[in-house]
């Protein structure tokens, strides 16, 4: 489907104006060894893997009530431009750190059907950084 040139000028006009960071879930250091705990049991750790901008929007109408009977009311979607890495995302080995301390887990992926212009991810708040977590 072509888009109006109203709805093209729309697009382009969307700034993501929030800086969020993606963490990957790793289980080895940079050098290719076993990550582990005091003990010496494998752990794993979260390290940043991308910094991009994004706008948050929250859940409205529908999806925020078919969240909060799943009681998951702290999902919101973070839009941003599409990249081609954004495809590597995955729900197990993939956070998002916003304002440099809220910790929101990938529930979801969704490249809009735009053209490639956007790339939405849903996420759950899971809690806040303390300075141990990253």
């Amino acid at each position: 489907m072509i888009k109006s040139k109203k709805e093209v000028m729309k697009d382009l006009a969307s700034k993501p104006r929030r800086r969020i960071v993606i963490q990957k879930k790793t289980s080895k250091d940079e050098n290719g060894n076993p990550i582990t705990d005091k003990w010496g049991n494998p752990t794993e750790q979260w390290s940043d893997w991308r910094t991009i901008w994004a706008e948050r929007l929250e859940l409205f109408g529908e999806e925020y009530y078919a969240a909060k009977s799943l009681g998951e009311e702290q999902t919101i979607k973070f839009k941003i431009r599409y990249v081609v890495f954004l495809e590597d995302l995955n729900t197990v080995d993939f956070r998002i750190i916003y304002k440099n301390k809220e910790i929101f887990d990938i529930k979801d992926t969704d490249p809009l059907n735009d053209g490639g212009m956007w790339f939405i991810i849903k996420a759950e708040k899971s809690g806040e950084l303390d300075g141990s977590d990253s």
